[in-house]
């Protein structure tokens, strides 16, 4: 997915989470996800503040050996790597 999709895809979950659609835990979640597939600062900045300071906080101490629990939505072995290559993405920019 392009960046140009990936910046409408975020555009149209920020607007359903303002309207209430998403709790906020469903948005950092979703913004991980997002991130996840092709990481982009462009996104980043528009992320509102609490997921930016959640998203950081609960990558800090992830790593290669945690487990994680993805219900059927993805492989968990596909959700790790996606998780991990956000984690380097925001080490890379000094954030963790």
């Amino acid at each position: 997915m392009d960046r140009d999709s990936i910046l409408i895809e975020f555009e149209g979950l920020l607007i359903q989470y303002r309207d209430g659609f998403y709790t906020d835990g469903e948005l950092t979640s979703l913004c991980l996800e997002i991130m996840g597939r092709n990481p982009c600062g462009q996104v980043w900045e528009a992320m509102p503040e609490h997921v930016k300071s959640a998203l950081i906080d609960q990558l800090r101490d992830f790593s290669d050996d945690d487990d994680i629990v993805t219900f059927g939505r993805a492989s968990a072995r596909d959700a790790k790597k996606e998780i991990l290559r956000v984690k380097i993405w925001l080490e890379g920019r000094g954030l963790i």
